[in-house]
């Protein structure tokens, strides 16, 4: 899991952009969260998750008070257990010390998973509002994905985009794997997800196949004065 946990870290900042150091914090804070969950531990002031940069090794520290009567066992220890590993500790001192891998390598392992993919969602998510957002008002071929009574969904490349109902035409069939061009109309966001809406029926499509189909329109020596359709 620890070499794997490197190699996947690192392609993902390679490849989507995403720091391995934001990762590897992610990842740290997700364990003690998940330790509280696990050992329903009331509070995480006193533990620390560390991960070693290089080899992926992932551990979890406790940082309890030895106390003569503990009541508590997620922050205390006994005096006499504390004893037992040091004579030096007295009521009142700290002692910090590492789970066995047993008690969270399950635990570690589910979590770093976890915090990946839900990165790699929030990254993608952004890339597409990104993206898009910018291409706003341009032209993109796309492929019909699904239909249903009020929307088409359509494939725009490495995204899907929704045609509305209001923003189709009549003449248009829809039918699965048809290609079409579609003008990008506007990026919403719909619970933390980018939606793409595209139209086939605004003004601005014609206008923008015109340009793109003959040159003396996109170099403006023939202008378009109105469209309608």
């Amino acid at each position: 899991m620890n070499a794997e946990l490197i190699e996947a870290l690192r392609l993902l900042e390679k490849e989507r952009g995403i720091d391995a150091e934001v990762l590897f914090q992610a990842i740290e804070e997700a364990l003690v969260s998940a330790y509280k969950r696990e050992f329903e531990a009331k509070t995480t002031d006193n533990i620390r998750a560390e991960i070693d940069r290089e080899t992926g090794e992932m551990r979890v520290f406790l940082t309890k008070t030895v106390i003569e009567q503990v009541t508590d066992t997620n922050t205390e220890i006994s005096l006499e257990e504390a004893k037992a590993l040091s004579e030096d500790f007295e009521v009142g001192d700290m002692m910090e010390y590492e789970l066995r891998p047993q008690d969270f390598g399950r635990l570690a392992a589910q979590t770093a998973k976890n915090v990946i993919n839900q990165k790699l969602c929030s990254a993608e998510r952004e890339r597409i509002h990104n993206e898009f957002s910018s291409r706003v008002g341009e032209v993109a071929a796309g492929v019909v994905q699904r239909k249903d009574r009020r929307e088409v969904t359509v494939d725009i490349g490495r995204a899907e985009a929704v045609l509305p109902y209001n923003e189709q035409v009549r003449v248009d069939s829809y039918n699965f794997n048809q290609r079409l061009r579609f003008l990008i109309l506007k990026v919403d966001e719909k619970k933390g997800r980018p939606i793409i809406y595209v139209s086939r029926s605004h003004p601005n499509l014609v206008r923008k196949l015109f340009e793109q189909e003959v040159p003396e329109i996109a170099t403006g020596i023939v202008e378009i004065i109105s469209v309608s359709r």
